[in-house]
Order: structure tokens, then C-alpha cells, then sequence
């Protein structure tokens, strides 16, 4: 199966029209860096057990947090680190980066560039507005750096027989077993990949091999190293809280299935009715096109609208307008969490996109290779966590939507007499933004409050660059001083429950590489109580989280033993809001 070298039917964009394709994604880019990333709410628990492995990384003898062994996510930002990225808003710049090379990387070696998609820029930063984290982790970075080394090797095909051939293979291997290696479980899908490119690519057996052999060795190289340091019996452990989740992966993998064959099914039978009323191919194709988005945004709509404007909306129509909803669409939205909404556009876009353009994607390989390793990567992440796959399936949701809009665009570019597509298209576009937009309005900030404008700067260097309210700002201003004043540097130091990122700002290692103490997670506060006791001298701080409400049995356990065991005890803060109030303990 070759693909087309040449799109000679396809236009040239006016410079009119990539003028506000470029301002486009110059303005979300600029949104996303300096309102969103410096706002955003600093993420305590997740972010901070990634900023601390990242450190541990780097720092030789400091323990890595092993919560999850076979996700080993610290190296991701550790590269940025020993660039000397060291600040939490500048490893949030340097995701967002990462984000759009690997989605423009993408775009190029579908063919779809600036000269020939004038949205393609906007395209690219879409994947920007479908995640609700900012910093690269094991749930983010393995589609985004695995799909990067899938782009990097069809550029190493293209140029087939020389050095720079040769290298951009073998540096393709490199970049996926890299990204395999942040999440181990996603290592079967370079086998698809190689697969793919072999079958339905046709690329040379030797070609596959130098990828592969690249893929082998540096991740060999990389498992040995970390099963090493962490000791290879841990790195064979169920993650913590796993148990719950492996027992039922055929299940989840029917129910991952589902999210792409509900819409895909739906579209289809829309296709053939379309199909049979009209002759024409490419008229029945336009108006499958047509009704698909349409569908997509009227069930979409009302939900997203729900999540920038709250309850606004709710009321005798919105009730009645989704039960009949409901009936078209299978999935009842009005039970959907808010990652739901984003990942049931994105996936339902996709399955539109294959529909309708299937004698495009029939044709491109490039497309069913990149689309395979995709899905691929997918299922066996979120079928292997122990967390709800929606929250895995919303950091694939912008490179389907990527996926998507290529499909639909290059159709139109290579049959002019698919035109009739663009309108729908464009216009779906636009939806797509407001809706990632939605996302980053109400869910992004994180689940520690929601920034505003009337944010201070932080004056923690490591914080510089990002706004925090006034309490917040004050009371890690005054539990850094508290720090210093009590000598916690030459003491033993533990932060509980869910402060990881506590160990980061003072460069700590974690109480038995556990930066990650939470009592609905892991909680091993024998093994903590002995450990204070062993030392005479130790600060503990202890913030308020909300969390902690829902096991405040075991937090009232530990709260007593300090009590008891600490010589003094100083109180920081005066919010109810979730770590704007510390209590330090010190002996």
C-alpha cells in the first residue's frame, strides 16, 4: 500500500487564510503559557511526586518514589532538569512544548503542512487545550513521545539508503522505547508499530529492524539502569492501589473499545442510509460529513456550555433535551464526569473522520500506522491503570482530534469534489476550541481551587513565574522562614499527607522514597512512627487537605503521635482552602 507523493489538486492557501490559522494558534499558545500555565493552581499531590522524581533522578543517592514501579514518569521532566529547567512554571513551558513539536511532528509526516492545510498550526497546539495536567507524567507522555518517534521514522523512510536515513531510524527507535519506558505497560505497542509499518507500510524488513534494534537497546539500557536503582524486586511489584484495577482489564478494554465503536457504528449506518439516498459518493460522504458534526455539536454543546457557565443552563429544557439525547447517542452525557465530554468529542470526531474519509485513509498507510499506534497505546495504558480510563482516554483526545481533522482535510484537498466538507469542517474547528477552551476554564486548574487574575507572584524561586492567592503565598512564605528557624535542613524532614511537592521546594529526600503519603493510597504510618522515633531530631509538616476527610481516623491517629512526641508545634495559615494552612511539628 504506497501512498500518493503528490497533491497537485490541492490548492494554495491565500495568505489571508494562513494569517489567521498562524494568529490562531499564536493566540492559544500565548493563553496557554502566560494566563493558563502561570494561574493554574499548584498541584500538590500529582505534580509534586513528578517534580520530586524528577529530582531524585538527578540527585545521586536520593530515593525514588517507587508508588508505581513500572511508570518511572521522573525522567521525563529530570531531561529538562539537567538543562537546567528548574522551576515548576518552566517544566510547565517545557511541556507545552514537547506537546506541539510532537503534534507538529505529526502533521509533517502526514504530509499535513502549513503549504497545504492552512490550519494545520492550529492543529497542532489543539493537543494543548485536551489535557487537564502541565506537566509531562506517565499518563501524558507516552502517546505524545511514541507518536513523535512514529513521525520521526516515516521521515527516516523518506529518505531511504543514506546516513541521515540510517539516523532518523535509528533516533526514532530511541524516542519510542523512550516513551514506552515513562509507562512500561505501553512497550507491546512499538511492536504494533513496527507491525504496521511493515504490513500495511510495506517498509523494508531491514528498515524495521534498524527501528527496532534501536527500540530493544535503549530500552534494555534504560530498564537496567532504573531496575538497578531502585532494586529489581520492586521494580516486579503491583503498583499500590493496582490491585483493584488489573483484575478487570478484559473489561475495560471492551469498555475502551466501546468509546470508539459506539460513535463509529453510528456514523457508519448514517453513511450507508446517506449512501443509498444519494448516488453520488462524494455528495453522500459531504452530507454524512455534515450531519456527523452537526450531531457532534448539538450532543456536545449543551455540556460544554454547562462547564463554562455552570448551572446557568439547567432547567426544564436541559433534562428533556438529553433524555432525547440519550437515545441517539447511547452514552447518557448528563452522568458523564467532565473528562467524559472531551473524550467522547474527540473519539467521536475521530470515528466521523474514518467514516467519511475512508477512501483517503484506505490509501494513506502513513495515516493507518499512526492511527493504529494511537489506539494501541491507548488500550494498554488505560486498561492496565488502576485509575477511571476517561482519565487516561482525555490525553489522547487531542491527537485524535489532530488525527481527525487531517483525514478530513486532506480528503478535501486531494477531491475537490469533497469540498463541500470544508464548511463543516472549519466550522467544527472552531467548536473544538471552544470546547478544549471549556476544559481548560473549569477543570484544568486543578482540584486545589481555581485561579483568578487577582493572583500575587510567588516568591519561592522555585515557584517563579507562576501567581498564587495572597494566603497561599504567605503561608509557604512562613513555613519556609519556620524551615530555616528550626535548622530543618540538618534534621530528619517528612511532609504528610499528599505533599510531595513540599520535598521538591526544599530539596529533600522522601521518608523511604515515599514522597506520596495519602491515607486513601498508602498510609504506613508504623513504619512512620518507628522512623520518628529512631531520630531525636525532626520537623514534620503536616498541611490541611481535603482530602483528608474522608480518612480522618487515620489522620487523627497520626495528628496524636505528634502531638505527643513533638517539642514544639506551630500552626501557618488561617484558610480552610486545602494547603493554604500547615501545622509543623518539630522535636
Amino acid at each position: 500500500m504506497n501512498d500518493p507523493k503528490s497533491a497537485a489538486a490541492a490548492p494554495i492557501p491565500s495568505p489571508l487564510a494562513q494569517l489567521v490559522w498562524w494568529s490562531a494558534a499564536g493566540a492559544i499558545v500565548a493563553v496557554m503559557a502566560f494566563l493558563v500555565m502561570p494561574y493554574r493552581a499548584v498541584d500538590f499531590h500529582d505534580e509534586g511526586a513528578y517534580l520530586y522524581n524528577a529530582m531524585a533522578v538527578l540527585t545521586p543517592g536520593m530515593a525514588y518514589d517507587t508508588v508505581i514501579p513500572q511508570a518511572p514518569y521522573g525522567f521525563a521532566n529530570a531531561i529538562f532538569m539537567a538543562l537546567g529547567i528548574d522551576t515548576y512554571y518552566g517544566l510547565r513551558l517545557a511541556f507545552c512544548a514537547v506537546i506541539v513539536g510532537a503534534s507538529a511532528l505529526v502533521l509533517r509526516a502526514l504530509g499535513a503542512t502549513p503549504g497545504r492545510v492552512p490550519e494545520a498550526p492550529l492543529l497542532a497546539v489543539i493537543p494543548l487545550l485536551f489535557t487537564y495536567t502541565s506537566l509531562l507524567s506517565y499518563q501524558n507522555a507516552p502517546v505524545v513521545i511514541i507518536l513523535a518517534g512514529v513521525a520521526v521514522s516515516e521521515f527516516g523512510f523518506g529518505a531511504r539508503g543514506t546516513w541521515k536515513s540510517r539516523s532518523l531510524l535509528v533516533l526514532s527507535g530511541c524516542i519510542m522505547a523512550f516513551g514506552a519506558f515513562l509507562h512500561l505497560a505501553t512497550v507491546p505497542a512499538i511492536g504494533v508499530v513496527l507491525m504496521l509499518q511493515y504490513f500495511l507500510r510495506r517498509v523494508p524488513l531491514d528498515d524495521v529492524l534498524v527501528v527496532g534494534g534501536a527500540a530493544l537497546a535503549t530500552g534494555l539500557a534504560l530498564v537496567a539502569y532504573y531496575g538497578s536503582s531502585i532494586g529489581f524486586e520492586t521494580f516486579f511489584q503491583v503498583p499500590t492501589g493496582g490491585q483493584h484495577g488489573f483484575d478487570l482489564i478484559g473489561p475495560r478494554i471492551l469498555q475502551l473499545l466501546l468509546v470508539l465503536l459506539r460513535p463509529l457504528l453510528l456514523f457508519l449506518a448514517l453513511r450507508i442510509i446517506a449512501g443509498h439516498i444519494i448516488k453520488q459518493p462524494a455528495r453522500a460522504d459531504a452530507v454524512t460529513a455534515g450531519l456527523g458534526l452537526l450531531f457532534l455539536v448539538a450532543v456536545h454543546a449543551i455540556p460544554t456550555l454547562q462547564l463554562i457557565f455552570g448551572s446557568a443552563l439547567t432547567g426544564v429544557l436541559h433534562p428533556t433535551l438529553m433524555q432525547w439525547l440519550d437515545v441517539l447517542w447511547v452514552i447518557a452525557l448528563r452522568h458523564l464526569h467532565v473528562v467524559d465530554v472531551f473524550s467522547s468529542f474527540s473519539f467521536g470526531l475521530l470515528a466521523l473522520s474514518l467514516v467519511v474519509s475512508w477512501r483517503w485513509v484506505v490509501g494513506h498507510s502513513k495515516f493507518l500506522v499512526m492511527t493504529g499506534a494511537l489506539l494501541a497505546i491507548f488500550l494498554l495504558q488505560a486498561s492496565t491503570s488502576s485509575l477511571r480510563p476517561t482519565n487516561i482516554a482525555i490525553m489522547y483526545s487531542g491527537t485524535a482530534v489532530v488525527l481527525s481533522f487531517v483525514a478530513l482535510r486532506m480528503r478535501t484537498a486531494e477531491e475537490p469534489r469533497a469540498g463541500r466538507i470544508s464548511v463543516a469542517r472549519v466550522a467544527s474547528i472552531w467548536f473544538t476550541v471552544v470546547v478544549g477552551l471549556s476544559l481548560q476554564a473549569t477543570f484544568a486548574p486543578g482540584v486545589h481551587g481555581r485561579p483568578s487574575l487577582s493572583y500575587v507572584p510567588a516568591d519561592q524561586p522555585k515557584l517563579a513565574g507562576l501567581y498564587l492567592s495572597e494566603e497561599r503565598r504567605d503561608s509557604l512564605a512562613t513555613l519556609v522562614d519556620l524551615y530555616q528557624q528550626e535548622r530543618c535542613d540538618e534534621k530528619e524532614f517528612v511532609a504528610a499527607p499528599n505533599a510531595p511537592i513540599l520535598y521538591w521546594l526544599f530539596g529533600r529526600e522522601a521518608f523511604a522514597g515515599r514522597s506520596w503519603i495519602n491515607p486513601l493510597f498508602s498510609w504506613p504510618i508504623d513504619e512512620l512512627k518507628v522512623h520518628l522515633k529512631t531520630h531525636e531530631e525532626w520537623c514534620f509538616v503536616f498541611p490541611q487537605d481535603f482530602e483528608s476527610r474522608e480518612s480522618w481516623d487515620k489522620i487523627k491517629g497520626l495528628r496524636a503521635f505528634l502531638e505527643e512526641h513533638a517539642a514544639r508545634q506551630y500552626t501557618v495559615g488561617h484558610s480552610d482552602k486545602p494547603f493554604d494552612r500547615y501545622w509543623m511539628f518539630v522535636r
